[in-house]
């Protein structure tokens, strides 16, 4: 897993600027929605890193005011793909074990894959039968 710690905070998009640089002025390695050209320049995984983005779609109510598991399984896909935090068979592992557990409502995780426009005819049975090299496949 990652040997460094990053968090992400998902705001209206109208906020993302004013929260980064609310981040900087408090001492976070705050980056404002980063972009490829940002990704391969300057993003670098240090203390306090934060990773500001607009949230894309609505959130489960949660009780803890956390994100649901679900989908922060289907953030971090999206995510370690866009900032290379972690290798692919790092995230198909975390992947797999947590689905294994049983306490994951894969009817939430695929709405939220809908939502992000990740969810293909064949993600039911890549689910089902839980290849490791099948779930590399469920997005874009």
């Amino acid at each position: 897993m990652l040997g460094k710690h990053i968090a992400f905070i998902y705001v209206d998009t109208d906020a993302i600027n004013s929260m980064h640089e609310v981040l900087l002025d408090n001492g976070y390695n705050s980056f404002a929605n980063p972009n490829t050209t940002v990704v391969e320049k300057t993003f670098r995984i240090s203390e306090n890193t934060i990773v500001v983005r607009s949230e894309k779609t609505r959130q489960s109510a949660s009780i803890s005011g956390a994100s649901p598991i679900e989908k922060i399984l289907i953030d971090l896909l999206v995510e370690y793909r866009k900032l290379n935090i972690m290798q692919a068979d790092e995230f198909n592992l975390v992947f797999q074990n947590t689905l294994k557990t049983g306490r994951i409502n894969v009817a939430i995780l695929i709405l939220y894959m809908k939502r992000r426009k990740l969810f293909t005819d064949t993600t039911i049975k890549k689910l089902h039968f839980m290849e490791k090299s099948d779930i590399l496949d469920l997005s874009i």
